[in-house]
This record gives structure tokens, sequence and C-alpha cells, in this order.
């Protein structure tokens, strides 16, 4: 349950954060599915990107408390990890503009506050 929170937590943020930049005169485009013209960013493509980390997130949760003492330890540290290894991706986005690297790079940023705020408040995880 803790997963789907955060997924809609981010989604949520994520879409808003999409919306804020369009509003301020920006569409983000990022080239997908073997495109080579870059498309702008769909609000379903941010909404699947929160959903699908979500539920990696509580599986490995799941499988680190089954199987360790130091669950909560662990779920942190790879967590971390995961999310420095996601900024490569907006870092490495081959656009002409750097708005759209920032803007990935906070969508990053909120999808894994959001994702592991949940786990946390629900108690899943030890502060």
């Amino acid at each position: 349950m803790a997963a789907l929170v955060g997924a809609g937590t981010a989604a949520v943020l994520n879409v808003l954060l999409l919306i804020l930049a369009r509003g301020a005169g920006y569409e983000p485009m990022v080239k997908s599915g073997g495109m080579m013209i870059p498309e702008p960013i769909k609000e379903l493509q941010v909404v699947i990107s929160c959903i699908i980390p979500a539920i990696g997130a509580s599986a490995l949760l799941w499988a680190l408390r089954r199987w360790s003492r130091k669950a909560s330890y662990m779920f942190y540290k790879i967590a971390m990890i995961f999310l420095v290894l996601s900024m490569v991706g907006p870092a490495m986005v081959p656009v002409n503009r750097f708005a759209t690297r920032i803007i990935l790079g906070a969508m990053h940023l909120v999808a894994a506050g959001a994702i592991i705020g949940s786990l946390q408040r629900t108690g899943n995880l030890k502060k």
C-alpha cells in the first residue's frame, strides 16, 4: 500500500512540476522509443515513470526485510545508489536545452523523496 501512496504522490508532484514548466513557457522534450526527433514529455509517461520505481522499491524492501536484520539500513544505501545512478539519465539526455536536464533531475529527486518518504511514514522503514 505504501508503494501506491508513494507512486501517487510522486506522480502528482511530478505532473505538477511538468505543468509548471509548461506554464513558465518551456516544454521539456526527450527522445523516446527510438525516435530521432525529440517529443514533448507526456503526463502518462511521468505517471508510469513514478509507478515502476515505487513497485521496485517496495519489492526490494520486502526482500530485504525477509532476509536481513538491517533491512532499513540496506534499503537506504541501495536507494541512494539508485538515485545517484538515475541522475545520470537526465544528465545525458541528448537535447539542446539545459532546462530539460534540470526538470528531469528535479523529477527524479521528487519521485525518490515521495517513494522513500511514503515507505518511511507508513512504518515500513525505520528512521
